[in-house]
């Protein structure tokens, strides 16, 4: 029995290590977080409707700065629902995620994550969510904010949904205008 249950067993432990790597994410070696007043999605879809060959972007701005980045749907499902890296079908369900927030284009300021694998790398958008104070602050208090990088205690300490948005949007200005200076030397 244990010449064949052993085997099996080593065997599956390869299989889901194997899962694990395959589904590890490279690191971040730049972020930035852009509160958008106007934005825009662009959800074209592959031949079947889903899957790989989709191709997304957000097109956002803020007064005269715009920026125009395609969106990376494993790192938008690490960030949406982590559980779609190890289960599988995290395209199909990011597509109906951004169809989702298209539906409230115009109604609520986004809020986007802005990443790049390099320093002074390309760009891409590696999270967004439809800014909502009071459900934002709340989450944030209960498990701490990834965006702010403050642990829950941090966040309670803001006191209220309309500081926690004032310290969103106080990153956001920083943010936009290092990446207005970034983009101004790539242009020299």
């Amino acid at each position: 029995m244990f010449r064949v249950v052993l085997p099996a067993l080593f065997t599956a432990f390869l299989v889901i290590q194997t899962v694990h790597a395959m589904r590890a994410l490279p690191p971040v070696l730049e972020r930035y977080v852009l509160v958008a007043d106007s934005w825009k999605l662009h959800i074209k879809r592959d031949w079947f409707g889903f899957g790989p060959g989709a191709q997304c972007q957000v097109e956002v701005s803020r007064g005269a700065q715009k920026l125009l980045l395609p969106i990376d749907l494993l790192f938008l499902a690490s960030r949406i629902d982590s559980n779609l890296l190890c289960t599988g079908g995290g395209e199909g369900k990011m597509i109906a995620y951004l169809e989702s927030v298209q539906k409230q284009h115009g109604r609520q300021p986004l809020v986007v994550e802005v990443a790049s694998l390099e320093k002074g790398g390309k760009l891409f958008d590696a999270g967004l969510w439809l800014m909502d104070d009071s459900s934002q602050y709340k989450s944030a208090c209960q498990y701490g904010s990834d965006l702010l990088n403050l642990d829950a205690a941090r966040v309670r300490a803001l006191g209220d949904a309309i500081e926690y948005r004032r310290k969103l949007v106080e990153l956001s200005d920083r943010d936009w205008d290092t990446l207005s200076q970034r983009r101004a030397k790539k242009l020299l």
